[in-house]
């Protein structure tokens, strides 16, 4: 996914003195990445409405919720991910996911935000990215 914190010589040094196996895969893409559309959810709702006294406790609350993922599990998470690989390429690389706005009141409306986020998807919009991407920024005008 090409986070920094994923492609550091920490990580991949362990990585690789484990022998740990690892997929490429689309970058900066929440569809190919089974953290995004699996574990993350998973936790969330394993430590939603709980309070957490410090750091330590929520990294003890984590590694307890990781450690009881069944194996089966994240297996079929990565059997998932070829199936999203196929929808990536069906949908020219646009992000594919779908979106249910009876989920949130935020979405019972297209914004534009660099996305376009409707009652059926989310696509990028080129046109907005570039003009994001482009945009004049008050620090660069008053330099």
């Amino acid at each position: 996914d090409n986070a920094p914190s994923h492609r550091s010589t920490l990580v991949t040094d362990f990585l690789t003195k484990n022998h740990i196996l690892t997929i490429n895969h689309s970058p900066y893409s929440p569809d190919m990445a089974p953290c995004d559309f699996y574990l993350f959810g998973k936790m969330h709702l394993s430590m939603k409405g709980k309070r957490y006294v410090d750091v330590e406790d929520i990294q003890r609350a984590c590694t307890t919720i990781l450690k009881d993922v069944p194996l089966n599990d994240i297996k079929h998470s990565f059997e998932m991910l070829l199936d999203r690989a196929k929808r990536c390429i069906e949908s020219d690389g646009d992000y594919f996911e779908c979106v249910d706005p009876t989920k949130s009141e935020f979405l019972h409306k297209e914004v534009y935000l660099g996305h376009i986020i409707g009652k059926d998807s989310v696509k990028s919009d080129s046109k907005v990215i570039y003009a994001v991407k482009k945009f004049d920024t008050w620090e660069n005008k008053t330099r």
